[in-house]
């Protein structure tokens, strides 16, 4: 198979996942994400685009009510955990009561992949399993 052939496949395969997929640069600038990336947040083109750095994304999405953290502890505990090699799992809520889990992973070199999946159904769903009162 030729080499565009392949990324032709590799992008129908990313822009069709139920996750959003986000990859990042050592400057925290943002180097690709898909199509559930962008949905997800309801991002913009220029908000999701090739070196938008994360404080802006993650402006976006607290203006926006789609994330409800405080940007910049959010940098730093996020930026603390990659620089020790750590992969950082974050639960986040938005002001719509969606329920987003993430999961930012390393990358050799510097920068990381992060992996971000609506949970909330599934958190409702547990929450109804469990007995009144319980944690």
């Amino acid at each position: 198979m030729d080499e565009g052939r392949e990324r032709q496949l590799l992008d129908m395969v990313l822009n069709n996942m139920s996750q959003g997929v986000s990859m990042f640069d050592a400057n925290m600038r943002l180097v690709f994400c898909n199509q559930g990336f962008i949905e997800m947040y309801g991002l913009s083109s220029d908000i999701g685009s090739h070196g938008c750095t994360l404080r802006d994304l993650v402006n976006h999405g607290v203006a926006t009510g789609a994330l409800t953290v405080g940007p910049d502890e959010y940098i730093e505990k996020l930026a603390g955990d990659l620089a020790k090699g750590k992969t950082c799992n974050e639960i986040i809520k938005g002001k719509d009561g969606r329920i987003v889990s993430i999961v930012n992973k390393p990358l050799s070199g510097g920068g990381w992949l992060s992996t971000h999946e609506d949970i909330t159904e599934r958190q409702r769903t547990r929450g109804a399993d469990r007995p009144h009162g319980a944690p």
